[in-house]
Parts: C-alpha cells; sequence; structure tokens
C-alpha cells in the first residue's frame, strides 16, 4: 500500500526543486496507482504576463508519449486481421519503397527499437508517396532516428511514425487524426487532447518559454508544430494522460471497457 501523504511530500519537493534550477514556470503532476488518479498537484502559471495560475486543466504541448497511441493504433488493426507482423510493409502500400526485395523487404515487426531510415521529405501522407522509390527505404516499421549525434547523420527524426500512421490509414480507411480520436481519445475521454487547438483548448494553453542566458528571464517562444502527427506533438492535459497511463498500467481496460 503506497503512502500517498509521504509519495505527495516527496514528490512535491522534487517538482518544485526542478522547477527552482530550471526557472520553469509551471508544472502539473497526476500520480496513478492501479486504476485510479491517488495525488494531483499544480503550481505555477501558464502565462507570465497575465499571472495565470495553473490548474489540472491546464494545456500544455504533449510530446513522444503521442508516439505510443500511434504504435496503439497500428497494433489494434493487426489485432482486427488487417495485416500480420511478418507482412512486407510493401503488401500495405500503394507505392513502392526504394530497395524493397525479397533479401530485405522490410517487415512490419515487433522490433520496436530498431530504425526506419526515410530520406526525403518529413511530409505524412501524400508526401509519403511523393517520394517515391529513390528517396524512402524501411529497415522495420517501427521506431524512429533522431538528430544531433554523429551515429544519426543524414537519418531524420519522425518519418519512421508518419510510415506507422500512413499504415493505420490506409489499412483502417479512416483519416488518421479522425482514428485516433475515435479510437484512442473518445474512449479514454481525453476530451482536453487535441491535434489543432480549438479557441476553448487555445484559451486554456500554456505559453511555452526559454530561459535567456544573459538576463536570465523567460522568454515566450513560438510553439513547435511538426508536419508528421504520428510522432507526437498534439495538445492535452495531464488528467487525459492520466488516462492513458490507467489504460497502459490495466493492460488495456480502462473504467471497466
Amino acid at each position: 500500500m503506497i503512502d500517498v501523504q509521504k509519495l505527495a511530500s516527496d514528490i512535491e519537493a522534487a517538482c518544485r526543486r526542478a522547477m527552482a534550477d530550471g526557472n520553469i514556470p509551471s508544472a502539473t503532476v497526476a500520480v496513478v496507482e492501479d486504476d485510479k488518479v491517488i495525488w494531483t498537484w499544480a503550481d505555477g502559471v501558464s502565462n507570465i504576463r497575465g499571472q495565470t495560475q495553473v490548474d489540472l486543466e491546464t494545456v500544455y504541448l504533449i510530446g513522444s508519449t503521442f508516439k505510443a497511441m500511434s504504435t496503439l493504433a497500428l497494433l489494434k488493426l493487426m489485432e482486427e486481421g488487417k495485416f500480420g507482423l511478418d507482412d512486407a510493409v510493401s503488401g500495405c502500400l500503394d507505392f513502392e519503397l526504394s530497395g524493397d526485395n525479397e533479401r530485405d523487404p522490410g517487415y512490419v515487426s515487433t522490433s520496436l527499437d530498431t530504425y526506419v531510415r526515410c530520406y526525403g521529405r518529413p511530409w505524412f501522407g501524400t508526401g509519403l508517396e511523393r517520394q517515391g522509390t529513390a528517396n524512402f527505404r524501411p529497415v522495420c516499421s517501427f521506431g524512429i532516428t533522431g538528430q544531433g549525434s554523429a551515429s544519426n547523420k543524414g537519418r531524420v527524426f519522425g518519418r519512421g511514425f508518419a510510415l506507422i500512421g500512413y499504415l493505420v490509414q490506409k489499412l483502417s480507411g479512416v483519416e488518421f487524426k479522425q482514428y485516433i480520436h475515435r479510437h484512442i481519445f473518445e474512449p479514454l475521454e481525453m476530451a482536453s487532447t487535441v491535434f489543432e487547438p480549438t479557441p476553448e483548448i487555445e484559451e486554456r494553453m500554456s505559453v511555452p518559454y526559454v530561459v535567456d542566458q544573459d538576463s536570465g528571464r523567460q522568454v515566450p517562444v513560438q510553439r513547435v508544430k511538426l508536419a508528421v502527427y504520428p510522432a507526437g506533438v498534439v495538445y492535452g492535459t495531464v488528467s487525459d494522460q492520466a488516462n492513458w497511463l490507467i489504460f497502459n498500467l490495466n493492460n488495456g481496460v480502462f473504467k471497466g471497457n
């Protein structure tokens, strides 16, 4: 049995230290045990100029945790018999892949830690088709490559998940964002998680800041915007993320469903 009071004290202290050390304007926290949220916390301001206090309904930019949702969508289609994990990727597509052959076909695989190498434009959907045979070669349809290290030179962040998103759309016959809303956001009651902020969501969104190295002040910056939705960059609340966590901790069950 978790000592919630002690846990809350420890986490709150750690959060306050991190906010002070990083000059972070705000933070929201939800702790899940089994199928329940056992503790929540929110502190700071979402808008420094307006001094808007944050709460559990404050909307933040959600990053790479969304990659797991894209993968879940694809595996749901596998469970429905739309494809097999050992199928060649080319059998699911309307266009050819560079390097696609019997020896190295690029399998839809459970090797989640392997890479997709995609050379060409990073656009999701029709952009993949435009790349054609010369610019797009899969090693495996799961996983992404990063930027910034010598070993990653020439590999581009997120394009592996562009392929995952394309497969979801192609195999389901439903536009990717609609599929995610219908099969993940709605069943998990993630009502404040969206791809494109509505005016109501905009009103609750936190402003992103960076620390100016010269003055030490927090300076507002533009929000990151990626063309590759399946790789991340959606908007949501900590409460919605807690629902996603409950689903994962309970073998795919949320509120008995």
